[in-house]
């Protein structure tokens, strides 16, 4: 399997999982494992019978042994360590941050958490709330589009270390949403400016409210957009770049 899934079988295999869930949307924990985390596994490229995968991963706290419900090894040592909840159940990561701090504990850079329809990826090397260090998260609403979420804990970007390339582009994206939502008003009134000059006075205030609009959206474009579009290209430039070659962003 290369770097990126495939996205034909992706989508194949996103299907199945929402039949799964259809037919019955509250199984428990063991069947959210084998029905659907297990498969996932598989489908990202680790291999259960080469011992990739290690279910119920004991952790040695001195006072006490925990489990984490799979770690995925690499050279048999953990690199990403993934807890479940059964389906239908919410995910809060606030009943889950002892994990978390395990993961941080082991020197294991990746922590996941999923019910079977939602996904949230977390680094551990930072210190502080879980939810600063978020850095991907997906529900099967959108998991065919979020392919790229899946792709982070996928055993080829693990193995290849692009996880930890990608991890680099999600803070600064991340540190562009902050400075984009600071900023809204300053950023409003310049590309209004900048809109003037090419527009009657007649339809300026149709502009500022297309302008508010887009400007209101950004944040949540810039968190969506995919690392699978830039690989392909079909954004010639980053976000950043567009917006500070337009003197809208000083970053």
């Amino acid at each position: 399997m290369g770097i990126f899934l495939e996205k034909k079988g992706w989508i194949c295999f996103v299907e199945k999982i929402e039949k799964l869930v259809k037919v019955n949307p509250h199984r428990n924990k063991s069947e959210t494992k084998s029905k659907i985390i297990e498969p996932l596994l598989r489908e990202l490229g680790w291999s259960f019978l080469d011992d990739e995968v290690e279910t119920e991963h004991s952790i040695d706290l001195g006072t006490n042994i925990e489990d984490i419900d799979y770690a995925l090894l690499v050279g048999k040592r953990p690199a990403v360590f993934l807890e479940v909840k059964s389906l239908g159940s919410k995910l809060k990561i606030e009943n889950q941050k002892k994990k978390w701090n395990y993961a941080a504990h082991e020197d294991v850079k990746w922590f996941a958490l999923t019910n079977g329809t939602e996904i949230k990826i977390f680094n551990t090397e930072r210190e502080g709330d879980p939810q600063e260090n978020l850095i991907g998260e997906a529900s099967l609403r959108n998991f065919k589009e979020k392919k790229h979420v899946f792709e982070i804990i996928s055993r080829d970007s693990i193995m290849s270390e692009k996880t930890d390339g990608s991890l680099q582009n999600i803070r600064q994206r991340k540190r562009i949403i902050e400075k984009i939502k600071e900023n809204r008003g300053d950023i409003r009134e310049r590309i209004v400016e900048i809109l003037k000059d090419y527009s009657e006075d007649p339809i300026y205030d149709e502009l500022k409210m297309i302008t508010d609009k887009f400007v209101d959206s950004l944040p949540e474009k810039i968190n969506n957009y995919s690392e699978e579009e830039k690989e392909k290209n079909e954004v010639r430039e980053p976000i950043s770049k567009i917006l500070r070659k337009n003197k809208l962003l000083d970053i």
